[in-house]
């Protein structure tokens, strides 16, 4: 039962990945470039909107399966918590997944960014030599550059992310499958007709598998969007601090900066792309919804 489970949570995530790389990611890179302070326009006309899509998917693919799989562990050992045992599970899986994923997420703002390789990175003999092994060249970037400017540089804007990551998977592993039950039972009631009885019966059940599917989609969408809004300050930094152009400032000068010019400009500047990664954020809910039940619906006792 457990290994099936795993292997249903690892599914999962490879779909999640795979699907979010191919369409969602564009969305992510517009993001990243409004929160460096980009006008949308100017994001908009620098396309490459699949900028860092290699470095993107060696972190996508091992990130979905994390959140979906370890989380979905934790909860077992978290169990004592009761009904906030999926809380704490997201909260440990989002520490792990920072610890984890900062050193690609560098490198990835870097490319949605389009910040050429310069000193002390990978340059295009890098390239050519690693032709014939394409996949591993993020990673040989990113030793490089850490080689060059050191391990504070490569996890600059950790907490910024640590902050993010836990608002994402909690609204991914805990509150997102929470609202989609209660859609389902929006849909179907008290369960009483859920099971064919005669004529028509098999319809109804599968149109109102349908309705249930549709109405925990929107509200999976929802948690998304509202966890995109709530981190966008988080994510925000996170963004400026990765990008080469604030390469070695700190978290509080940033702020400062920001802050200059009033609170309200302050704040402004915080959500700068906030509603282009919103949506974002609330595809990959919708993304996490589906393929849960497309691959973990359980059979009818």
């Amino acid at each position: 039962m457990a290994s099936e489970r795993m292997a249903r949570s690892a599914g999962v995530g490879v779909c999640v990945g795979l699907t979010d790389v191919a369409f969602v990611y564009p969305l992510a890179v517009l993001a990243t470039r409004r929160e460096n302070g980009m006008p949308f326009r100017t994001a908009i006309a620098a396309r490459s909107f699949h900028a860092g899509g290699l470095t993107a998917a060696t972190l996508l693919l091992p990130y979905s399966m994390l959140v979906e799989g370890l989380s979905t562990e934790l909860r077992s050992v978290t169990a004592g918590f009761g009904s906030a045992s999926p809380f704490v599970a997201a909260s440990l899986t989002a520490v792990v997944a920072a610890l984890g994923t900062q050193p690609v997420e560098k490198k990835m703002v870097m490319d949605q960014m389009l910040e050429r390789r310069g000193k002390g990175r990978a340059g295009p003999g890098a390239s050519r030599r690693s032709s014939g092994s394409l996949l591993l060249q993020p990673a040989r970037d990113i030793a490089a550059y850490s080689r060059a400017h050191g391990l504070r540089a490569l996890y600059s804007g950790f907490f910024p992310l640590l902050a993010r990551e836990a608002s994402y998977i909690i609204a991914i592993t805990a509150v997102t499958p929470l609202v989609s039950r209660q859609a389902q039972q929006w849909t179907f009631g008290d369960g009483s007709n859920s099971s064919p009885s005669a004529g028509d019966g098999t319809n109804r059940d599968s149109s109102a598998a349908v309705a249930a599917y549709v109405r925990g989609a929107v509200a999976s969408f929802l948690v998304g969007t509202a966890a995109g809004v709530f981190s966008a300050p988080f994510q925000t930094l996170n963004a400026m601090m990765k990008s080469e152009v604030n390469r070695g400032r700190n978290l509080p000068s940033l702020l400062t900066d920001m802050f200059a010019r009033g609170r309200v400009a302050g704040v402004q500047r915080l959500y700068f792309g906030a509603a282009t990664r919103s949506l974002r954020t609330g595809f990959a809910c919708v993304l996490y919804h589906s393929y849960r039940t497309l691959l973990q619906k359980q059979p009818p006792a």
